[in-house]
């Protein structure tokens, strides 16, 4: 259970009043359901095999509920996109609703927020900026305590404490879920805990966590300039001439290397795209340092790189995608970092890596000069196909 400061936040209102939009619109409502029972809200015990998998009408997400729970559809407007999912136990009471479309709002207020579970949302790995999170929190302000449940865009609260709550963009749409409560559904952070772990919060958590884009997204940026895209064939291995430490690449891509140095060791390559863009700098060395001053940094994603796992240290390689505030200005980069990005103390992660108990590693890619012209893009560009090429080369680094 971790608090957080105090800090504006965002709430995003789910473009319910959307719904409106139904006098002017046909009934679209597709009800789903499986064997009905009586009894309480949440079966006695939850079990996963018990889960049946529902697809909103478009076929773009989906999501899975208890078999005795239903699902009604509903989707007043075509154009701007708008659809609605409200998910109910036997008893017909509302437990999540879900949105996704082109509408929504934002609304700042202030609280204290203390996160009680969050887990990233595998379905949505990849198709969204910072990854979906299925969060169940408790905001304070002003005295008063609201516990929610649903998806965050990334951490409901970022490693450094700071509170986030942000728009969770599918492509061009939005995304929402969140569960109902009735007013003031806890007397304390221990009893919301006790419900979180027994048999309907962990029914509601298995809701959020199935969710799964089923389709290709369009772009919510599509202006803005694409880089030579990766090939789709099978990626290429390229192995460092120690035979340890290796990486993939699109196929269509090529690794030069810069030449060696045999004591120290010193290798440097790196890598081009189709087109002959450099794309990654590689440094794999037993010589190597990381120098960092007084900065900001905003984590879009960091991830821990398995193939490297148990061979560097002191922390685990992480592939990161991040913003350094400098001096007023905006450094984006994507790298190796030694560790999350952001440490668990709030301080910078080092964008080198130690491997195999006496190698240097670093990975950088290579960014023009002002490469992006917000975060907004800069998401959407790491949301598309070359940010994912570049990420999945980064994730792919082995050692043996």
């Amino acid at each position: 259970m971790r608090p957080a400061q105090r800090a504006t936040t965002l709430m995003v209102l789910t473009a319910v009043a959307a719904v409106t939009l139904a006098g002017c619109a046909a009934d679209t409502s597709v009800e789903t359901t499986g064997p009905q029972a009586s009894g309480a809200s949440a079966p006695a015990a939850f079990h996963p095999d018990s889960l049946v998998t529902v697809t909103f009408p478009d076929g773009r997400l989906s999501f899975q509920h208890p078999r005795t729970w239903h699902v009604e559809f509903f989707q007043p407007s075509a154009s701007p996109f708008v659809g609605t999912a409200t998910v109910s136990d036997p008893t017909s009471q509302a437990k999540i609703t879900i949105y996704t479309g082109n509408i929504a709002d934002v609304v700042a207020s202030n609280a204290d927020r203390t996160v009680l579970e969050t887990d990233p949302v595998p379905g949505l790995r990849g198709h969204s900026v910072p990854t979906p999170h299925s969060s169940f929190f408790v905001d304070r302000s002003d005295g008063a305590a609201q516990y929610r449940m649903g998806l965050t865009a990334g951490l409901p609260v970022s490693p450094d404490g700071k509170v986030q709550d942000g728009l969770i963009m599918l492509g061009d749409r939005v995304l929402t879920a969140d569960v109902v409560f009735a007013r003031q559904p806890f007397a304390n952070d221990e009893e919301a805990k006790a419900w979180y772990w027994g048999a309907e919060g962990q029914a509601l958590k298995a809701v959020l966590m199935s969710l799964a884009t089923t389709a290709a997204l369009p772009s919510a940026s599509a202006s803005e300039p694409a880089a030579s895209a990766p090939a789709t064939a099978e990626p290429v291995t390229f192995t460092f001439p120690d035979g340890r430490l290796s990486f993939a690449h699109p196929a269509g891509w090529r690794v030069h290397r810069d030449g060696a140095i045999e004591s120290p060791a010193v290798e440097k390559a790196t890598v081009y795209d189709a087109g002959g863009n450099e794309q990654v700098r590689i440094s794999y060395s037993e010589v190597g340092g990381s120098a960092t001053g007084p900065l900001t940094r905003s984590v879009f994603y960091s991830e821990p790189i398995p193939g490297l796992h148990g061979h560097t240290g002191p922390a685990v390689a992480h592939a990161s995608f991040f913003v350094d505030h400098i001096d007023g200005e905006l450094q984006y980069r994507m790298a190796l970092t030694g560790g999350a990005a952001i440490r668990p103390d709030g301080g910078q992660a080092a964008d080198v890596v130690i491997v195999g108990g006496n190698r240097v590693l670093a990975a950088t890619v290579v960014f023009t000069e002002g490469p992006f012209s917000s975060d907004e893009a800069a998401q959407a560009w790491f949301a598309g196909e070359e940010g994912q090429a570049l990420k999945a080369l980064l994730m792919s680094f082995s050692y043996r």
